[in-house]
């Protein structure tokens, strides 16, 4: 399956566990992790698929966590989904 984000935003990040998100297109301002950022702004670059998603987050996170990172990577999209920050491309 394809993703890409519905419009460009702006990502804050404090350095803390959770980022602000917000989406110009709607104005809305979201609590996201900041994992769900990098998906964020991995799909900024255009569109890519789950595996490729999953290629990409398992460069940037301990080996140990890697476990399951495709049924995370679904269920963070499904998030961002419901959000209508990323569609199905």
């Amino acid at each position: 399956m394809k993703w890409r984000v519905q419009a460009a935003g702006h990502i804050y990040d404090a350095g803390e566990s959770s980022v602000i998100y917000f989406d110009r297109r709607s104005g809305d301002t979201h609590l996201i992790s900041s994992f769900a950022a990098y998906l964020i702004e991995q799909l900024a670059e255009g569109p890519l698929d789950t595996g490729a998603l999953v290629a990409r987050a398992a460069d940037v996170i301990d080996p140990a966590e890697s476990t399951g990172l495709e049924e995370w990577v679904n269920e963070v999209m499904a998030e961002l989904v419901a959000l209508d920050v990323v569609q199905q491309a």
